[in-house]
């Protein structure tokens, strides 16, 4: 039987508690903690990709395919250490091997690096994304206070270390989701109801605002299931509170305070204006005097104009 291609890749040891009490045993239970390895250093490529070629189209949904991740020989002696190896894919099985490293070989390192930026209270190496680092929050699940994972490449003394104060140090430094009670209009197009009570709906925002989910209670529920019913023809008002990205966007409708069917002719909710259209009806309003006396040089010296700093002089 030919032996299948392959290269070193990395060395997970799983240290501390029981990996100690029970060297050379590795509990079934971690296993799954290498599918979430595989999992970030997929999610790292993916982020780098994005970042270096920003104008084109998304990678596909089947992207990281090619990375081939197992175990390769046993546990290491006194220890529960594995050798994670990569092998090819296709029909070629040398191909993917011609040029090292490649863009997961690379993402493998960074997301060493940034284990060890956590370590040393250091900024993120340059190439990490945050979708990256939200699936390295995730890992070590299954992991016990006292035990940790470290990382290495092969043949090289050291490595990095996860745990649960490395988990801890990442969750702090992640952007933070906010929230915001707001009334909006929509065409409700999906609900879902529970087996007690309430349950959970989509609808179309207006204003170009997009779709979202939420969910809504017992005592709501017949608003909503009629503004479903005649979602053509009406629109569903709400005041409720919403969760925001970190980026700006709205994630989703957490509660609903009030919720009423109006008719889509409505007006009550004017209609947006736009930004332009108020400079511009500011300009007018302004005699050409005042234009004139405005300073030339404000985004320079924006501080001395608005809270009184000396001015910086042109060299």
């Amino acid at each position: 039987m030919a032996r299948t291609v392959r290269r070193p890749f990395r060395e997970i040891a799983f240290v501390g508690g029981r990996f100690d009490e029970a060297a050379g045993l590795l509990d079934l239970d971690v296993l799954s903690e290498l599918r979430v390895y595989r999992e970030i250093v997929v999610e790292t490529a993916r982020g780098r990709r994005m970042r270096r070629d920003p104008d084109k189209a998304d990678p596909p949904q089947k992207f990281g395919d090619d990375l081939r991740l197992g175990i390769a020989g046993e546990i290491g002696e006194g220890s529960c250490r594995v050798s994670i190896a990569r092998a090819p894919r296709g029909e070629n099985p040398r191909s993917l091997f011609d040029d090292m490293p490649d863009e997961f070989d690379e993402a493998a390192d960074l997301v060493e690096k940034s284990l060890i930026a956590l370590r040393d209270d250091m900024l993120f190496p340059d190439g990490m994304t945050v979708s990256a680092l939200r699936k390295l929050e995730k890992w070590g699940k299954s992991l016990a206070p006292g035990e940790s994972v470290v990382l290495s490449a092969p043949d090289k003394p050291g490595g990095a270390v996860f745990d649960a104060e490395i988990r801890e140090r990442l969750t702090d430094r992640l952007p933070k989701p906010y929230f915001d009670t707001l009334v909006l209009t929509g065409e409700v197009r999906a609900a879902d109801l529970r087996k007690k009570a309430g349950g959970s709906f989509r609808i179309n925002l207006d204003y170009r605002r997009g779709a979202v989910k939420g969910a809504f209670t017992a005592e709501q529920e017949a608003t909503i299931t009629e503004a479903l019913h005649h979602h053509d023809t009406v629109r569903l008002k709400i005041r409720a509170l919403c969760e925001y990205r970190p980026n700006g966007k709205m994630r989703r409708i957490t509660e609903v305070y009030d919720c009423e069917i109006v008719k889509e002719d409505d007006s009550f909710i004017p209609d947006p204006t736009s930004i332009l259209r108020i400079f511009d009806e500011i300009h007018k309003s302004t005699p050409e005097s005042a234009w004139e006396n405005l300073p030339t040089d404000g985004a320079r010296n924006y501080k001395h104009y608005l809270y009184g700093f000396p001015k910086e002089e042109e060299e």
